[in-house]
């Protein structure tokens, strides 16, 4: 008898407990979903908003794009506000759509601030901080669509800055998709800051008992010839560094268009070595038991 009516306490105890546990779930559950309006409209007004906006971007993206490769000097300036529009327009869409899908009474309000606060904790971080990233990135502009940079272990063209991530382009043609968290983390380098022009550096090695003067006069006279170097407006400078085994020529310069910097490098290295050749201007040569690595010094093996 007492061990029944033990187990009939426990059980209308047990009963107890686990409907009042369930009323207190079923309470706090109506907190959090009351002012909520997850229903089929609003579903289907947040995919065409998302599709709209995507619609939009992508043709103001177009639209600015073609126009900026048509304007010359002012092709950065006006690749920059690609940038800005696409934040201003999903920003505007990202309100549109919490505001159709919440009521932001002050009950409703706190409980989706914890909700929020908890996506954001489990599984949205990374995508929040590639948006700030971005949001840091058109405010503060390290650099800009269209710059050459260096991002970390990777230099080329920006070709995007998107909400989550800055896509570049390298000389051999290789896109790289960059999350914009790493702006916080890696160091960024601009080659021209948001200008069209951009020093660029050429160097030559010529052996140690070769003509410098003489060699140095055709590196001037190849930079002068180019027609991709501003001549007028900045100064050209050519440097020579004794190194093991060579010497150095240096050419500093500047090129009127950024994108240039690769052919007019090559170009002045084409002519400059063609003239060294007539010259008899030799290249280093290296002893056998030579105990660095050419490669370190530029020097050709």
């Amino acid at each position: 008898m007492v061990q029944e009516s033990v187990q009939g306490a426990l059980q209308n105890v047990t009963s107890e407990a686990v409907s009042g546990a369930v009323s207190m779930v079923s309470k706090d559950t109506g907190v959090v979903m009351e002012g909520i309006r997850l229903t089929f409209e609003t579903v289907a007004y947040a995919i065409l908003l998302v599709i709209g906006a995507w619609i939009l971007v992508w043709a103001l993206t177009k639209v600015l794009t073609f126009l900026s490769e048509q304007v010359g000097e002012k092709r950065i300036m006006i690749k920059m506000i690609i940038p800005l529009i696409k934040l201003l327009i999903w920003i505007v869409v990202i309100f549109l759509i919490i505001t159709s899908i919440v009521d932001f009474s002050s009950v409703n309000l706190l409980a989706f601030s914890g909700l929020l606060g908890a996506a954001l904790g489990f599984g949205l971080k990374d995508v929040v901080g590639d948006f700030v990233g971005g949001i840091a990135i058109i405010i503060e502009q390290p650099f800009k669509v269209g710059d050459k940079i260096y991002f970390g272990d990777t230099y080329g063209e920006v070709k995007d800055i998107g909400i989550r991530a800055t896509r570049i382009i390298t000389p051999d043609d290789t896109e790289y998709s960059i999350p914009n968290y790493k702006v916080f983390t890696d160091s960024v380098g601009s080659s021209n800051s948001g200008k069209m022009e951009m020093m660029i550096v050429v160097d030559l090695y010529v052996h140690p008992g070769a003509d410098t003067e003489k060699g140095v006069d055709i590196v001037r006279e190849a930079i002068i010839s180019s027609p991709s170097v501003i001549v007028k407006k900045h100064l050209s400078t050519v440097l020579v560094t004794d190194m093991p085994y060579a010497r150095r020529i240096r050419a500093k310069m500047y090129v009127l268009d950024l994108r240039d910097e690769f052919e007019c490098g090559f170009d002045i290295t084409r002519r400059t070595w063609t003239a060294f050749n007539k010259a008899g201007i030799r290249l280093p040569v290296l002893p056998a038991d030579c105990a660095f690595d050419p490669r370190d010094y530029g020097v050709p093996s």
